[in-house]
C-alpha cells in the first residue's frame, strides 16, 4: 500500500500542469495547450499544442525545460500535414519531412 502511494505522487509531480491560451479575450477559441514544471516558474517542459483560429492544429510536439526537443508536426490550416520532423536544442537545427499543401512530400533529409 506504502508503495502505491508514494508511486502515484511521483507520477503525479512528474507530470506538471496544464496551461492553455486562447486566441480572443472570452476564452472561446483556443490557441495552445501546454505543460509547465511548476506554476511559479512556468518552465515549459513537456506536450505542447498550437491551434489555428479555425480550431485545427497549427503545431505539436514537446519541450524540454523552454527548448524543443524531439519531433514536432506542423500542419496548415486546412489540417494537412506542412512539416514533421526532429527539432534539436540547437535553434537552426532541424531533420525531417516538409509537405505541399497537397500533402505530397518535397523534401527529406
Amino acid at each position: 500500500m506504502v508503495f502505491f502511494i508514494v508511486t502515484a505522487t511521483v507520477n503525479l509531480i512528474a507530470q506538471g500542469f496544464t496551461r492553455q491560451s486562447y486566441h480572443d479575450a472570452e476564452k472561446k477559441n483556443l490557441k495552445e495547450v501546454y505543460q509547465v514544471k511548476d506554476t511559479l516558474r512556468n518552465v515549459v517542459h513537456g506536450r505542447y499544442t498550437s491551434y489555428y483560429l479555425n480550431g485545427n492544429i497549427e503545431s505539436k510536439g514537446e519541450f524540454t525545460n523552454d527548448e524543443t526537443t524531439g519531433v514536432w508536426e506542423f500542419y496548415y490550416e486546412t489540417g494537412n500535414v506542412k512539416m514533421r520532423g526532429m527539432l534539436l536544442k540547437a535553434p537552426a537545427m532541424a531533420f525531417g519531412n516538409i509537405f505541399l499543401k497537397k500533402a505530397r512530400k518535397v523534401w527529406k533529409d
